[in-house]
């Protein structure tokens, strides 16, 4: 995907906003997309070496799979920025811990990768985890 200056810069904000919603760190964010954390940082700084960084459509598919949000949102900024439960589930457990709260986000990884006849599995498990009946 070709970027101006500022649609990078705009961009890298959103992915940013991805990325601290999902309460990772950019090593963290960098591992679950399998990039490196200095490709995190440029794509969230929006240039490398004065010229805009340009994701590759891949890349922000992959981003929006597993963090929920639209292409549309991603790479425009408009629309609907999520297209999931993620964000209304993590949004009512914000005094979880760190390993609580990866432990969610694994639970909701899942739910993008399990048949709908086990959906109900894996929001039953999320509820557990948020009322402390996990362990």
């Amino acid at each position: 995907m070709k970027l101006s200056a500022d649609e990078a810069k705009a961009f890298g904000s959103r992915l940013k906003e991805i990325r601290e919603a999902a309460h990772l760190n950019r090593v963290e964010f960098a591992k679950q997309l399998n990039i490196s954390p200095a490709y995190v940082t440029y794509l969230e700084k929006g240039e490398r070496d004065g010229k805009p960084v340009n994701p590759t459509s891949h890349f922000i598919e992959s981003v929006c799979h597993k963090f929920g949000c639209t292409y549309q949102w991603l790479t425009m900024g408009t629309g609907r920025r999520d297209s999931s439960i993620r964000e209304k589930v993590l949004a009512r457990v914000g005094n979880l811990s760190d390993v609580e709260l990866r432990r969610l986000n694994r639970i909701l990884d899942e739910l993008f990768r399990t048949p709908m006849v086990a959906t109900f599995i894996v929001l039953h498990s999320a509820y557990l985890l948020i009322t402390g009946q996990l362990l």
